[in-house]
């Protein structure tokens, strides 16, 4: 059984009904990273540890976000995911707040998370085309060492509707930024 399990795993790979990344860079290089994505899609649901990607985007890819997600200020491992990240803490929270602040500008709807999360990203969610990737956070890593999963909705419908259930309820239970009236970004 345990042979036949890896013939047909081998086989759904090598039909893309699954893709892995081993980590950031081999992500980048062959599907070309979050930019890329957003190219090709209508509408996008993503998670963030930080914004420091997003603060970076075209205004015209950060609209296809409908739905973003990302570590509140009061989530107690953000010192951890800081230093993951290579940040320090006070650059971390500078830079979800300001995604928070062009998300908000954008017309986004944004919500912190009190709970750890995976960068991911939902693409074209309520169409047959659907997909969903998410980055692993491998504790005490660099995030450039943590790999990619692409679940494929046509080809792994269970498994695409769970993430999706996952996302929604990440969505619920996160709360709606407080607005930063000292911006400087508006």
């Amino acid at each position: 059984f345990a042979g036949y399990a890896m013939l047909v795993t081998i086989w759904g790979f090598r039909r893309n009904f699954v893709r892995i990344f081993q980590d950031r860079t081999t992500f980048i290089s062959q599907q070309g990273g979050i930019d890329r994505e957003l190219s090709k899609v209508t509408e996008a649901w993503v998670a963030f540890e930080s914004g420091a990607h997003f603060n970076t985007m075209d205004s015209k890819l950060r609209r296809k976000i409908t739905k973003l997600v990302m570590v509140g200020p009061e989530t107690e491992l953000r010192e951890r995911l800081a230093g993951a990240l290579g940040d320090s803490h006070g650059t971390f929270m500078a830079a979800i707040r300001r995604a928070t602040d062009l998300a908000l500008q954008d017309g986004l709807s944004v919500r912190w998370s009190s709970v750890p999360i995976m960068n991911s990203v939902v693409g074209n969610p309520q169409q047959s085309d659907g997909w969903a990737r998410l980055q692993a956070y491998l504790p005490y890593t660099e995030a450039a060492h943590w790999p990619s999963i692409i679940v494929y909705r046509r080809q792994h419908p269970l498994a695409y509707e769970n993430l999706v259930k996952a996302y929604e309820r990440l969505w619920e239970e996160s709360t709606t930024p407080e607005v930063n009236e000292d911006s400087t970004t508006g």
